[in-house]
């Protein structure tokens, strides 16, 4: 997870952005820029090094050439770090409950309360912005994940798909070019 935590403080606090637009910025300069702690800079970039997201010296980092093309994916690599720091304490606090008990877990767990469409009926300040980030994540997952999904699992069964959300519809248009059926209704 240290490497999932450096390269979400990248990004929150600019780092990546700046590399991105400057390569082998002056570590200084970035500090100043960023108006980052020099020292914690330091550490941020030696993580960031270590996880292999730059390169070069730590004097005037790059991005590393495989994480510039990762980065094409950022949606998804910041949904997933989200998603990861959200779920976290689950696996550090009740990892034995997990293995031993799993009613406790699913009771106490967070993951299991990350999103209920409860909170959508409600249009409080909070259950807004929890919809929205629940939304950020499938919207994110959904794109990438959609695809992966039609090549494992023989959709050429179903005659109708229901459209919960509007983020099944990446799904349905991944699915319905593949189902023998999908022809016969001009799809």
């Amino acid at each position: 997870m240290g490497g999932a935590t450096a390269l979400a403080s990248a990004f929150e606090t600019g780092v990546i952005d700046l590399l991105a637009r400057n390569p082998g910025a002056n570590v200084d300069a970035i500090s100043s820029a960023l108006l980052l702690n020099a020292p914690g800079l330091a550490v941020l970039l030696d993580m960031l090094r270590a996880n292999r997201v730059i390169s070069t010296s730590l004097d005037a980092p790059t991005l590393a050439p495989d994480f510039e093309e990762a980065l094409k994916f950022r949606d998804l690599l910041e949904a997933k770090i989200h998603f990861a720091k959200s779920v976290a304490p689950d696996f550090l606090h009740l990892l034995t409950a997990l293995l031993m008990e799993p009613d406790a877990f699913a009771a106490q767990a967070r993951v299991f309360k990350l999103f209920s469409y409860g909170h959508a009926l409600e249009a409080t300040a909070e259950n807004i912005e929890r919809t929205a980030r629940w939304m950020r994540l499938t919207t994110a997952l959904t794109r990438y994940e959609a695809g992966a999904c039609m090549d494992v699992h023989d959709f050429s069964v179903y005659r109708q798909m229901l459209d919960v959300g509007r983020q099944q519809r990446r799904v349905r248009f991944a699915a319905v070019p593949r189902a023998p059926w999908s022809s016969s209704y001009g799809l």
